[in-house]
């Protein structure tokens, strides 16, 4: 059963000005491991909304106490599900903190309800497992690319417009590669590797579908075969190019809106990105320090493409008039 918390404003006196009133909530928990049952320090809990983009947020301010005492923003009412970065420097692993334990999927996390800023709810307390390990193999590269250069495997889409990108695990040469610092449950994969659409393990563009990879106790854990595929092309083309050099153009997964490609459209008016075959995307550009959506005002309103076959998918960017 998954256990609801729901954050409600209270009675009080009004703020004195509108700038001095919170427009937070705060979500109050401890973090514990749970082999010793001892506070951590130093862990950094995140709040994501239950339906909307998983990513890492630009650094990280709210990391628990010496005595395992943490105090979790909440931007917006919502409901949220919590994610625990652990150091890797420790034998614990990160978890998504689901309603009795650790989980590695935010679909079986534990829902909270935030109702209302302004308000500091408590949380049941995060116990946190011994780390595991996920070691895996994909076909060597046909030519052998520069070191740092062989792609990486992650759990969450990088945001393009963030500068914090911690733990994704680099391929070496031979296509091998070794997750460290995960809690020993089942794991979405995200490879990103040159010459390829972005992809979860399985294959596709959404998360929330992709195949669960178990993380196993470290020094035990088998080497797993993997394969990625190469994608198809996208063309997005810009009758109205916008200003400037430092152009991007973002497809999102229609389900999840996350990345699942980022191309440079530089002072251009073309730009192709690997993406894979089948999936619903929609196009934002972050052009000209704006952003822009094909066919709307936002993710919600934009409008929808289908990623066919048969060569590439050519696509003329229209922002609403």
């Amino acid at each position: 059963m998954i256990a609801t918390l729901v954050v409600t404003m209270v009675g009080g006196p009004p703020a004195r000005a509108a700038a001095a009133q919170s427009t937070e909530a705060y979500i109050k928990t401890w973090v514990y491991a749970r082999d010793t049952g001892l506070p951590m320090k130093g862990v950094c809990v995140i709040a994501v909304p239950a339906r909307g983009t998983f990513s890492f947020p630009d650094g990280c301010r709210p990391k628990s106490t010496g005595l395992g005492r943490v105090n979790v923003p909440v931007a917006a009412p919502g409901s949220y599900n919590l994610f625990a970065f652990v150091p890797p420097s420790t034998m614990y692993g990160s978890q998504w903190v689901g309603p009795s334990g650790g989980t590695g999927t935010q679909q079986s996390a534990r829902l909270i309800t935030a109702s209302v800023p302004g308000e500091t709810k408590t949380a049941p307390t995060i116990f946190i497992d011994r780390r595991g390990s996920i070691r895996g193999k994909l076909p060597a590269p046909e030519e052998i690319p520069p070191p740092g250069q062989g792609g990486t495997v992650g759990i969450v889409a990088p945001e393009p417009e963030n500068r914090w990108q911690p733990y994704a695990s680099g391929i070496a040469s031979d296509g091998s590669f070794s997750i460290l610092w995960l809690g020993p449950y089942e794991w979405p994969l995200l490879f990103r590797i040159p010459g390829h659409a972005d992809q979860w393990s399985g294959g596709g563009g959404n998360r929330l579908r992709a195949d669960l990879i178990q993380a196993a106790v470290p020094g035990n854990s088998p080497i797993i075969d993997f394969t990625v595929k190469r994608g198809v092309s996208a063309i997005v083309n810009f009758p109205d190019p916008p200003a400037g050099s430092d152009n991007r153009v973002v497809l999102r997964n229609v389900t999840t809106g996350e990345s699942v490609g980022v191309g440079s459209l530089g002072s251009g008016s073309k730009v192709r990105i690997r993406v894979v075959l089948g999936q619903q995307v929609k196009i934002q550009c972050l052009c000209g320090g704006t952003t822009s959506w094909h066919g709307g005002t936002d993710f919600d309103s934009a409008t929808p493409v289908v990623i066919t076959g048969g060569g590439p998918t050519e696509v003329t960017f229209l922002p609403p008039q």
